[in-house]
C-alpha cells in the first residue's frame, strides 16, 4: 500500500543525527515503552523541523537503562495507553471493522490539539490521533502493532 502511494521506505541509523534533518520523507517509528533518550531527542528533533512521523504501537517511558524518560511523550502531551479487548474492532475514517488480532491499545482521550483518527468500537477510547507541531511537523498515533503477512515475517 504504501509503494502505491509513492512512499519508499529507507532505513535510518537511530544513532545518527543526519536523517533528522530530512523532513522531505516521512518516518514510521516501530516503538516500544522503551527507548534511549537520545533517540527521543532525535524524534523530538525531526517533528520540531517539520518532519512527519507515524509511531506504533505505543510511546516510550522509559531508556534504555528502564529509567523513566518520556521526552516524545511529553513534547506530545500523550496520555497513556490502556489495553483494549484481545478480539477489539477499530473504526478509522472512511473504514469500518478493521480486526486487530491482538495488541490494540486505545487513550480515553487524545493529546490536546490532536485529531482523533480512530476508536475502538466497543469501548470507544481513541484508537489513533494526529498532532500538528509547532515547526509545520505532524505526528501520528496508532494503537496497534503492525501484523504482518507469515510470508515475510523474518
Amino acid at each position: 500500500t504504501a509503494f502505491c502511494a509513492g512512499l519508499s521506505p529507507e532505513l535510518v541509523d537511530g544513532d545518527a543525527d543526519d536523517w533528522t534533518y530530512d523532513v522531505s520523507t516521512p518516518l514510521l517509528a516501530a516503538t516500544s515503552s522503551v527507548m534511549p533518550e537520545a533517540l527521543q531527542r532525535r524524534l523530538v528533533s525531526f517533528l520540531s523541523r517539520g518532519g512527519r512521523l507515524l509511531f506504533t504501537p505505543v510511546l516510550p517511558a522509559f531508556d534504555a537503562w528502564l529509567k523513566p524518560c518520556s521526552i516524545l511523550r511529553d513534547l506530545l502531551g500523550a496520555p497513556g495507553e490502556t489495553r483494549a479487548p484481545e478480539d477489539a474492532v477499530l473504526r478509522f475514517r472512511g473504514m469500518e471493522s478493521v480486526y486487530t488480532s491482538g495488541l490494540a491499545l486505545t487513550t480515553a482521550r487524545p493529546p490536546d490539539g490532536a485529531t482523533v483518527l480512530g476508536r475502538e468500537q466497543s469501548g470507544g477510547g481513541c484508537a489513533a490521533w494526529m498532532k500538528k507541531m509547532k515547526g509545520g511537523g505532524r505526528a501520528i498515533w496508532l494503537g496497534m502493532r503492525p501484523i504482518w503477512p507469515s510470508s515475510s515475517r523474518p
